[in-house]
């Protein structure tokens, strides 16, 4: 075999059982997530039969929407559990960027994984291959903190100009409220 070391492993062998050994450490994850995620929902189910309108469910639907992580419950579940994801989803929303944290981390995944193949396949070195799946899959990463460091840039060059348009308006509503609350005048 032409992959193979001067161990003799063969490096066919390694790219999958690495693939194989991620997937079942993500499994034990999911399990793990699912069991809190069932613990919590008993939870949350005592508290809204304590606190909650039984006529009045709309808003609640509405927020925790927009609180999912990912629009496929499993993928929600393993995300809702893990930290990164909350800064993740936070780097997103500072960024200006409409996607959900499960959708960019799919593309993550697949952007590199698809390019570690991609290589694999067309010049058979392996090493190459997860090199550069490793780095293609931090281009988004990369992106979207540019996106929040020009965002937060325009902004912190706006600010100024926009202190500058609500100063006048500070100004008159102390002078309106000083000669409403000082009484009237005694002369």
């Amino acid at each position: 075999m032409g992959t193979a070391l001067t161990h003799g492993i063969d490096l066919q062998l390694i790219v999958p059982s690495a693939f194989a050994f991620v997937a079942v450490v993500a499994c034990v994850l999911g399990v793990v997530s699912l069991i809190k995620t069932q613990a919590n929902q008993r939870i949350r189910d005592r508290l809204h039969d304590v606190v909650a309108d039984k006529n009045d469910e709309g808003i609640n639907n509405i927020i925790l929407r927009d609180m999912e992580l990912s629009a496929i419950p499993l993928v929600n579940r393993l995300l809702g559990g893990a930290k990164w994801a909350r800064r993740l989803d936070t780097l997103l929303l500072q960024a200006d960027i409409k996607m959900r944290v499960g959708t960019f981390v799919v593309l993550v995944l697949v952007l590199g994984c698809g390019s570690a193949l991609l290589v694999d396949m067309v010049l058979a070195r392996p090493f190459l291959a997860i090199g550069v799946g490793l780095i293609l899959s931090n281009v988004p990463l990369l992106y979207v903190k540019h996106k929040k460091r020009a965002r937060t840039l325009k902004f912190e060059e706006q600010f100024p100009d926009a202190l500058d348009m609500l100063t006048p308006v500070f100004r008159h509503r102390s002078t309106c409220c000083s000669k409403r609350w000082n009484g009237p005048s005694h002369s």
